[in-house]
């Protein structure tokens, strides 16, 4: 065989490639599609400390702003702080970052939940559904 005929991958190891290459997109899938247990609590973290816990079951708005001493709680109000906030509402057994000052505005857009996490990194939230069934690496 001369050096031009050479072939650095023969036909069956495309297949093999092609055949990994597959069942991870397959799993990866599964993975984000299969529907996860439902949590029926939230809890808000400022800085990894927990500082706030709600049920999911009561639709609800809450106002979160960081002040210069650090996290505060605010039950909702018309009333925005002069400081960096996040509006969380709670619909239907879902919570969502509703509105927030933060410049690139992520959380946002990560839309309502059932599961798992919304972050705020500007602001070091952290927004975790919490029930039974469910993990999470708190």
């Amino acid at each position: 065989m001369s050096a031009g005929e050479r072939s650095f991958f023969k036909k069956g190891d495309l297949i093999v490639y092609a055949v990994v290459l597959a069942l991870i997109a397959v799993f990866t899938l599964i993975a984000f599609l299969y529907p996860k247990n439902e949590g029926n609590t939230f809890s808000v973290y400022y800085k990894e400390e927990k500082i706030f816990t709600a049920s999911l079951s009561k639709d609800a708005d809450y106002l979160f702003y960081v002040t210069k001493n650090g996290g505060t709680v605010v039950a909702f109000s018309d009333n925005y702080p002069d400081a960096e906030y996040n509006l969380l509402r709670v619909r239907n057994g879902t919570v969502c970052v509703y509105e927030s000052s933060c410049p690139d505005g992520t959380c946002i857009y990560m839309g309502a939940k059932t599961w798992g996490e919304i972050l705020c990194l500007p602001h070091d939230l952290r927004i975790v559904v919490e029930g039974e069934g469910l993990e999470t690496d708190v």
